[in-house]
């Protein structure tokens, strides 16, 4: 199998996270404010005081009339890229549907021209057309940022899609994309297992090192001090590790992921808006890792199923761009921790709400991802999308699943 050995192993969208509260961490190094920097500490920076969604969004309204033909199964990319070898195998994948988001950059005539000679399958929207959508998102979308992608999730679940592949445009597939999320990881049971709590002293461990043995590889997010440190302890088996698996991970042969997301997942699909879009994507993991463990739900790290046909890049500006995940990674999961309990029987949407507001309060997202948000959890509403309600688990429910030893 083929994993990610790079110093980097950029885009992965995941980190595993403890579902125990972490003892605060001693820091490391000379204490000396003279010789040593200090570390980012989240402090509470403002107190929400706009309306809130929760519980009373407008579940009775008819749903918005469907845009185009239904589709079952549906790929979401954004690109300002020519049709790329990744893009034109999902749009001919047997049993999928593609859509694509464009944005004022994008050359529209290659896209209007893969979307006609495939009408029931490809849509395209362009810069004019996300203009016209009937989302709230869509006026409160930045140009220009990865957020736009938030438009595709949108019109594919409005599409009545009951899983989204969400992958980029230099991630192509090895083979035929898994149905769901939930059917990728049943073929990879009983080789599923739980991993256990990392050592009390840490919120994390890496899922590359300790399930597919990428001793010098880890997902974007990890903090930099984590990453020499024990990746997890041994994966205990469980039983029902398929059970309840709503979001797959599929690792890449190189930098990359892809990710399988079901109906039952759709509301962790958002990317924030506030943030440079290489945060965007790791803030919503750790946003969907809480609120999944208060569902019940299931994420599962497996084998690789695309690999890379990597765009130019700079790196030294990627990781500039990055640098909130390695400095303020540990901060959002502890925030995220700190969030009140929901009861049993509860809103996933206040659960995502105050996730939202939380980060707001301690700086970490701008107080226009709180009304983003809340105008997401509308929109899927609008889309007559049912979202899952919270349920009473077991104790030791691990929310997170990886493959043993590779998936071999």
């Amino acid at each position: 199998m083929g994993c990610p050995r790079r110093l980097f192993a950029a885009a992965a969208l995941w980190l595993v996270t403890s579902s125990q509260r972490a003892r605060p961490r001693r820091d490391l190094g000379a204490s000396s404010a003279a010789t040593s920097g200090q570390r980012y500490k989240p402090q509470r920076v403002a107190t929400y005081a706009g309306p809130r969604l929760g519980d009373t969004v407008n579940r009775s309204a008819s749903p918005l009339p469907r845009p185009w033909s239904a589709c079952e199964r549906c790929g979401v990319v954004t690109t300002i890229n020519p049709p790329s070898e990744a893009i034109l195998r999902v749009g001919n994948a047997s049993g999928w549907c593609l859509v694509v988001v464009g944005d004022r950059k994008t050359a529209d005539g290659p896209y209007e021209a893969l979307a006609a000679a495939a009408p029931a399958t490809v849509a395209y929207l362009s810069a004019a057309a996300q203009e016209t959508l009937p989302y709230g998102l869509a006026s409160a979308t930045p140009w220009d940022h990865f957020a736009r992608k938030n438009l595709g999730y949108l019109y594919a679940i409005h599409a009545g899609a009951a899983t989204i592949f969400d992958f980029d445009d230099d991630n192509v597939l090895l083979g035929a994309p898994p149905a769901s999320a939930g059917a990728a990881a049943r073929a990879s049971d009983p080789r599923l297992a739980a991993p256990d709590a990392p050592d009390a002293g840490s919120a994390f461990f890496n899922a590359y090192a300790a399930s597919f043995g990428a001793e010098k590889a880890w997902p974007r997010g990890l903090p930099l001090d984590a990453i020499n440190g024990p990746a997890a302890a041994a994966a205990a088996d469980d039983p029902r590790a398929a059970d309840d698996v709503v979001v797959a991970q599929l690792l890449a042969n190189h930098d990359p992921d892809a990710t399988l997301f079901d109906r039952a997942a759709f509301w962790a699909l958002l990317l924030p808006a506030s943030v440079h879009g290489r945060v965007a994507d790791i803030w919503r993991g750790f946003v969907a890792q809480r609120v999944l463990r208060a569902a019940g739900l299931r994420l599962a790290f497996l084998p690789p199923g695309v690999t890379q046909l990597r765009n130019d890049h700079d790196a030294l500006a990627d990781y500039m761009s990055e640098r909130p995940l390695y400095e303020k990674a540990d901060a959002v999961v502890r925030v995220l921790d700190g969030v009140a309990p929901h009861r049993p029987g509860g809103s996933v949407a206040r659960a995502v709400e105050d996730a939202y507001v939380a980060l707001y309060e301690h700086g970490l997202v701008a107080l226009d991802d709180v009304a983003y948000a809340q105008l997401w959890l509308a929109d899927l509403y609008a889309v007559g999308l049912a979202l899952p309600k919270l349920r009473r688990h077991k104790a030791r429910h691990r929310p997170v699943m990886m493959v043993k030893n590779g998936g071999r």
